[in-house]
């Protein structure tokens, strides 16, 4: 195998196993390895997306490096509006039995705001998110589906984020 070839095997991979971590709700526990893991995803595609210019024949190459720049400029303005307005002042409290529970904001002046409460649960370094909801601003009737199991851990995910938002 050649090692352009190689390298490009690992980074598209290294790409796609962000990918499905982002899909199966995983995540680290320290929120600044997310932000460089992700930053690092964005290079690998990058590199790709450079790649694709370099196939031959031409008329193949080019286009297809033209569509790969813009879904990684627009994969790159929804990861910095997401990070701008999305998930603001978050106050996490252990809800024991390996739970935590994290209270965030969200939202934007032209859109739907509110707050999000999610619960994790964590294994070492870690978060598997279980439980995610929104309770909107804008749209005060929605009332969140819980699941059966986890109706207690949601009560007192809730009570914690009462309690943090009054001190």
């Amino acid at each position: 195998m050649r090692l352009p070839a190689r390298r490009d095997l690992v980074l598209g991979g290294f790409a796609a196993f962000v990918g499905i971590a982002h899909a199966l709700d995983l995540s680290f526990a320290a929120p600044f390895l997310n932000f460089l893991i992700v930053l690092f995803a964005l290079c690998a595609c990058s590199a790709l997306v450079l790649a694709l210019f370099g196939l031959g024949p031409r008329w193949l190459g080019i286009p297809l490096g033209l569509l790969g720049a813009g879904g990684w400029l627009m994969a790159c303005l929804w990861i910095v509006l997401t990070a701008a307005f999305d998930g603001n002042s978050p106050k996490d409290a252990a809800l024991g039995d390996g739970l935590l529970c994290r209270r965030t904001m969200y939202g934007f002046v032209g859109s739907d705001s509110g707050r999000e409460l999610a619960i994790y649960r964590r294994f070492l370094f870690i978060d598997h998110r279980i439980h995610d909801e929104r309770r909107s601003d804008v749209y005060p009737g929605d009332a969140p589906s819980v699941p059966a199991g986890l109706q207690h851990a949601v009560t007192r995910c809730r009570q914690a984020a009462e309690i943090s938002a009054s001190a």
